[in-house]
């Protein structure tokens, strides 16, 4: 009986960079920081890779080091509420302020009110009387349908904001923003 043959190399996915391997310039990357060389043979001392470890190299870095250094740009991505766009849109058009200058202003001037809209959420109610205690839903109840903005901060801005998010007990810097700009366009139109 002949041994069996292994399958693995027959489902492996392809190698689509050989052919490109050969019009690249050799890696300037020093040999020192590399666990392989340009010809994907492993540097000596190296753990041998695997077929399926399709990590980029600076993926392998501890998450705290990847982050942009103080002083950098970081996109925060909020989602808000259609009416909230619509009135932030106007406002930036009139008044050629970025969302983000708006949206961090209207932070700071409700940044009082909105410490405490959360926290009155913080205990849920039960029935009077109930015997067995209710589910509360994981996800809050849109009325509305939203609209992604990103939001270009200074990296020490963007966790200044989240920062603040996880102070007033908001469910995520979404809510916050949301909340924020709420009661900065919509609310004061109409008092």
């Amino acid at each position: 009986m002949s041994p069996r043959r292994s399958l693995g190399k027959d489902f492996a996915p392809p190698d689509r960079s050989a052919g490109l391997r050969t019009m690249l310039p050799p890696s300037t990357t020093p040999a020192s920081t590399s666990t392989t060389t340009h010809d994907d043979e492993p540097a000596p001392g190296a753990a041998p890779a695997s077929g399926n470890d399709r990590r980029r190299p600076d993926k392998a870095r501890p998450r705290a080091e990847r982050r942009p250094e103080s002083g950098g740009l970081a996109l925060v991505v909020v989602y808000l509420s259609d009416s909230v766009y619509l009135a932030l849109r106007s406002r930036a058009r009139s008044g050629s302020r970025s969302y983000t200058d708006i949206a961090l202003d209207a932070v700071e001037t409700h940044l009082e009110a909105l410490r405490t809209h959360w926290k009155d959420d913080a205990v849920p109610a039960s029935a009077a009387g109930a015997l067995f205690p209710r589910r509360q839903p994981n996800r809050a109840y849109r009325e509305e349908p939203t609209r992604q903005v990103q939001l270009r901060l200074q990296t020490d801005a963007a966790a200044t904001l989240r920062r603040v998010a996880t102070e007033c007990q908001a469910p995520s810097t979404t809510a916050l923003v949301d909340q924020a700009l709420r009661r900065e366009l919509l609310d004061h139109r109409h008092g």
